[in-house]
């Protein structure tokens, strides 16, 4: 009887040692389970927030490449604006040294003005007509000033022109023709359009051949000849060219 309940206790034992072992291999398993699922889940979280770190990568690349393209046409259009600027800023520096330049212009124009009205005053018509003729671009003054100098210049150019070529005519008769010439062509510059004009021309190119400056002499012969074919001058003025050509000729044999 002692025996039997002996192995009847060692069975128990058995029996509890092994649901004891039974229960343990479960808790193991489960928890070997859990950590599985959990390093899985892990796992899959990791790689969903690499995907979702991918995804956010690539949007911002595409956002930059569009801001870049972006950004090179403001650069572009900057640039551009920048070149309009500078261009804008060129033609007003242009336009602003245009008008001091007319402003310094007629200032000076309108201070030889005042000189040549001082000059008519004094009786000195030559000088008066002398000073209005260095300027000819009277636009510039104003309304009061040109009719001023439209008046001066009608009442002066005829006495001038003469004046000048009498004191010409003078010094040709002297046979100081270097000076003659040099009256002449001072007659002539202020007045073209009076009857002793076309005796300027002529005597100014007679003045050039007596001094050997038969080139000159040929050139004012001609501008004779041109502007005034009905000249009381003209024949002689044909025979002088005629000489003056034969002259060359020969020099250059």
């Amino acid at each position: 009887m002692k025996e039997r309940k002996k192995d009847k206790n060692d069975i128990w034992m058995y029996a509890a040692l092994l649901f004891t072992s039974a229960f343990v291999i479960l808790l193991i398993t489960a928890y070997s389970q859990l950590k599985f699922n959990k390093s899985v889940d892990e796992y899959e979280s990791r790689i969903q927030g690499e995907i979702q770190q991918k995804y956010v990568y690539q949007y911002d690349l595409k956002r930059a490449l569009v801001e870049n393209e972006e950004l090179k046409k403001s650069i572009e259009d900057l640039k551009k604006r920048v070149d309009e600027l500078e261009k804008e800023r060129s033609d007003f520096n242009k336009r602003l040294e245009e008008k001091d330049g007319k402003l310094e212009e007629a200032i000076e124009f309108f201070n030889i003005l005042a000189e040549a009205e001082s000059e008519y005053k004094k009786g000195n018509y030559v000088k008066c007509a002398q000073l209005l003729k260095s300027r000819s671009n009277k636009d510039i003054l104003g309304p009061e000033a040109r009719k001023k100098y439209d008046f001066l210049l009608s009442e002066t150019s005829f006495k001038a022109g003469l004046a000048l070529y009498n004191e010409g005519y003078r010094l040709f008769t002297q046979k100081n023709y270097a000076d003659a010439v040099g009256k002449f062509l001072a007659s002539y510059d202020i007045t073209q359009s009076d009857y002793y004009s076309d005796d300027c021309l002529y005597f100014a190119s007679a003045s050039y051949y007596y001094i050997g400056k038969n080139e000159k002499a040929s050139e004012t012969l001609d501008i004779l000849l041109s502007r005034y074919p009905q000249s009381t001058y003209r024949n002689e003025a044909l025979l002088l060219k005629k000489k003056i050509d034969e002259i060359r000729k020969n020099e250059k044999q």
